[in-house]
């Protein structure tokens, strides 16, 4: 499996937690990752 930073996510992200304006959060520790490559099928339930 590999991971590589999901740039794109990561604005939207910033964006958000700007918008709501939530202090409790430190924006500089929040990291959006993509990962590709699993050889299992993660399923959502």
């Amino acid at each position: 499996m590999k991971f590589d930073r999901a740039h794109d996510i990561q604005v939207k992200v910033n964006r958000i937690l700007f918008i709501l304006d939530l202090p409790h959060i430190d924006r500089t520790r929040v990291v959006c990752m993509r990962s590709w490559g699993s050889k299992s099928n993660a399923i959502a339930r």
